[in-house]
């Protein structure tokens, strides 16, 4: 596994300080600093996520209210309207599932 630009930078502060091992102490610190690292970065994604899930949203709001213009499905086939409105609560159903179970789990740490 190919070191990186940090963990040469910790065994070389490690080394000038004279420690061969480190202490409880220093290793509860450093991964504090690590957990905080991590939600700092999966923060930043879900940032990302969320804008991608709410442009994703509108574009299907947008195709659902043209088709409903222009199909007039409750006059042909009222099964194809409720089809749609099923599907789109069930997606927003399991999007808020999936976000309550990222955020607890960023909240574990």
């Amino acid at each position: 596994m190919k070191e990186n630009h940090s963990d040469s930078n910790i065994r070389m502060i490690l080394k000038e300080n004279g420690l061969n091992k480190t202490s409880d102490q220093f290793s509860a610190h450093l991964n504090d600093l690590i957990r905080e690292q991590s939600k700092r970065k999966l923060s930043q994604q879900l940032v990302i996520n969320q804008w991608l899930g709410r442009a994703l949203a509108g574009i299907a709001l947008t195709w659902l209210i043209v088709f409903l213009y222009y199909a007039r499905p409750f006059s042909i086939q009222p099964a194809a309207p409720i089809a749609a409105m099923a599907l789109i609560i069930g997606l927003w159903v399991l999007l808020t599932i999936v976000k309550k179970n990222i955020f607890s789990k960023i909240d574990s740490f």
